[in-house]
């Protein structure tokens, strides 16, 4: 029993590394942001919605998708701070054009949520095609069967 447990574990053991390395780089980066963070690039809109980016590296890496699992994970704090400098610049455009008694755009959000789906969907597809290839490869090298 001890031996076949061991054995699953061993098999999933690329999958729970990558998952708790996930989780940590999240705490990570978002307590490194709120004790560290200038108020500028401090994702306030963030705080809450935190585990909408946590969510995609962790059931990629379930699945065993882990180089997009890391490349999910690596894109959060990017993604963050990029959406953060473009909504700020769409806040002052919309103040500057529209004045501030309009509401908010929260461009930064939507920002961050595009580059963030469109940096997971295309690290999911690139693995999932190197995959392919790999598996054809594989296919066309090994000796024929009779």
């Amino acid at each position: 029993m001890a031996a076949q447990l061991l054995a699953g574990v061993q098999r999933y053991l690329d999958r729970i590394l990558v998952g708790l390395g996930v989780l940590l780089m999240f705490w990570i980066w978002h307590l490194g942001h709120l004790e560290w963070g200038a108020q500028r690039y401090v994702p306030t809109w963030m705080d809450d919605r935190i585990l909408l980016f946590v969510a995609p590296p962790l059931l990629l890496a379930a699945f065993g998708l882990v180089r997009a699992a890391l490349a999910g994970a690596f894109a959060y704090p990017l993604v963050v701070v990029v959406g953060e400098l473009l909504g700020g610049a769409a806040w002052d455009l919309q103040v500057m054009f529209l004045g501030e008694e309009h509401e908010p755009l929260h461009a930064g959000w939507w920002i961050a949520v595009a580059l963030y789906v469109w940096v997971v969907l295309g690290a999911t597809w690139g693995e999932a095609r190197a995959r392919r290839w790999a598996r054809m490869e594989a296919e066309e090298t090994s000796p024929a069967q009779p």
